[in-house]
Formats: C-alpha cells, sequence, structure tokens
C-alpha cells in the first residue's frame, strides 16, 4: 500500500488546505492515467514546488467536479498522454501560475470533448477537442517561465533588488571605511617622518652652535 506523507508547508495552509496536499494531487493524477507507475508519479509529485502544487489542485479541481471522464488512454500535446510526462513538464518547464493553468485548461478541454464524442458520436466535438487543446497549449510561452506565482515573483524580486541595494551600501560603507583608515594611517606616517626629520634639523643646529 502507497503511502503519501508529506505535508503541505505551513505558509501555504491559509491557501486551503486542500489545495496545498500533495495527496490529492497523486489521486488526481492517478485517475487521470490509470497506468501511471506508482512510484514515478510520486516521484513526479514530489519534485514540484509548494506553489506548483496549488496550483495544480486548483486548476484540476473542475477535473475532479465534472462528470465527464477521462478515455483509457488518448492523445495530448502530440503524445500519449501519461501523468508522469505531464506533471515532470511543470518542473521541467518551471512552470508558473498561469502557464499551470493553461497547461491544465487545455487538458481539461481535451478531456471534455473527448468525452462528449465518445457519447455522442459527433466528430465536431473531435475536432474542439483538438482546436481547444492547441489554444490553451499556445498560450504557455506567452506567460514565461517562473517557479513563483504572479504576486510572489514580484516579491522576490523586490526582495532580491532589496538585498542588492544593502549590499552594495555595506560595501560602499566597507570602502569608505578602508579610505578613512588607510588615510590615517598615511597622515600619522607622514607625521612620523615631519617629526623625525625636525628632530635631526634642530640636532644639526645644536651642533652648529
Amino acid at each position: 500500500m502507497l503511502v503519501f506523507a508529506l505535508a503541505a508547508s505551513p505558509a501555504l495552509a491559509q491557501d486551503g488546505q486542500k489545495f496545498a496536499d500533495r495527496g490529492l494531487l497523486f489521486v488526481t493524477m492517478k485517475s487521470l492515467d490509470d497506468d501511471a507507475n506508482l512510484t514515478l508519479l510520486l516521484t513526479a509529485v514530489t519534485n514540484l514546488s509548494d506553489d506548483q502544487v496549488v496550483a495544480l489542485n486548483r486548476s484540476l479541481n473542475n477535473l475532479n467536479n465534472n462528470t465527464f471522464t477521462a478515455p483509457s488512454s488518448f492523445e495530448f500535446d502530440g503524445s500519449e498522454f501519461g501523468a508522469v510526462a505531464f506533471l515532470e513538464r511543470v518542473t521541467d518547464g518551471d512552470f508558473n501560475k498561469k502557464q499551470i493553468t493553461a497547461l491544465t485548461k487545455a487538458l481539461e478541454e481535451k478531456i471534455k470533448f473527448l468525452f462528449l464524442f465518445e457519447k455522442t458520436g459527433n466528430g465536431k466535438f473531435l475536432e474542439k477537442a483538438d482546436s481547444q487543446e492547441a489554444k490553451f497549449l499556445a498560450k504557455i510561452d506567452g506567460f514565461g517561465t517562473s517557479s513563483l506565482t504572479g504576486d510572489a515573483a514580484t516579491s522576490s524580486a523586490k526582495l532580491a533588488a532589496k538585498a542588492a541595494k544593502k549590499a552594495a551600501k555595506e560595501a560602499a560603507k566597507s570602502a569608505a571605511k578602508n579610505a578613512a583608515k588607510n588615510a590615517a594611517k598615511k597622515a600619522a606616517k607622514q607625521a612620523v617622518k615631519e617629526a623625525i626629520k625636525n628632530q635631526a634639523k634642530n640636532a644639526a643646529k645644536g651642533k652648529k652652535s
């Protein structure tokens, strides 16, 4: 029996324990791909960031709540759909929230219209399945890549800029301190030199007199 013991981080608990639950994502993906290798699927879920888990669970929530079911096997983005490959695409591409939403929407639309096609035999649903899939997959690249979602990415950039500013300030402060230290040393050295020179002059005068 497989036990999924990975808990969501406390920081994401307020975003809804349900969507922060990796176990929920594991079960959802397994229901979409019954042939998925459990160990590989577990690894794929584990490798996702907390933000990606929340985004995936939120986006896949429609599939969990809808009455239509996924075919036992179907093509997605040019190859047979596999839960492990689907999640690895998110990890390898460092997908952000918008990219994950586009990817899962493409999957949801594909499954929905394939289900309607199988139920009615109407070829228009088959065409719609492909066109909707392509429509949402095309949006992924346009949303850029980031392991963080929207505000989190902005916040991270601001923190990085703040840290860089602080580091530059500290470096400038340290440089000024060292410059002052060196100047003081140089001045002291010069003062000693002048004192010795004056002493030598005075000593020479004394001998003459």
